[in-house]
């Protein structure tokens, strides 16, 4: 009688896997599963996570070096090959262009002295109408003179070579010699340079 049930029991098991296999099997096999959210980051966003502050700057970038006010801080501009090229050509520019407007007013000035005539320590204007168009040609020439506008860290292209980066250190390579400053002195980064020219 025992056996029997068993029988039975294990009949009535397998007759229940049958059916719902059969039933299952009658399904559509390309029914739509229901959506999994996977939160996935993006790759880009991974990284900018793991960027450092030291990890801007690397070895052989040219940069200049600014002190900031009077205290211990310092601004990092990166900058490429081309833009350098572009900096020092607006650095001579505007040299050039800076000499010639001071060569200019030295003339004028000189021409302005000798339309008074000195006599110890006296001083008579001899010529009032000249002295009148020199001193409106030297305004006329302080409100032409325009050079191209630069960030002061540019104004001079002093360019620097990162010679070394250490977890708390940079090191500045200029004209054969080599500077370090601690990271944490190091108060801004600022990667290239946008010049207005007109």
């Amino acid at each position: 009688m025992k056996r029997s049930s068993q029988i039975t029991l294990l009949i009535a098991i397998v007759t229940v896997g049958f059916a719902l296999r059969t039933a299952t099997a009658d399904e559509p096999h390309g029914k739509p599963q229901p959506n999994l959210i996977q939160v996935k980051q993006s790759p880009l966003l991974v990284i900018k996570q793991q960027r450092t502050f030291s990890g801007l700057l690397q070895k052989g970038q040219t940069v200049t070096l600014h002190q900031l006010d009077l205290e211990t801080r310092y601004q990092v501009r990166i900058v490429n090959d081309d833009q350098k090229k572009k900096i020092e050509s607006v650095v001579a520019r505007n040299k050039k262009q800076l000499d010639e407007y001071n060569k200019r007013k030295a003339d004028l000035e000189g021409e302005i002295l000798a339309t008074f005539d000195v006599t110890g320590t006296v001083r008579r204007l001899k010529e009032p109408e000249r002295y009148a168009e020199l001193k409106k040609a030297i305004n006329e020439l302080r409100t032409s003179f325009k050079s191209t506008s630069l960030p002061i860290d540019i104004r001079y292209a002093g360019f620097h070579t990162i010679s070394d980066v250490g977890s708390n250190y940079v090191g500045f390579e200029r004209n054969g010699v080599e500077t370090f400053h601690r990271l944490s002195s190091i108060h801004r980064i600022i990667r290239g340079v946008e010049i207005d020219e007109e």
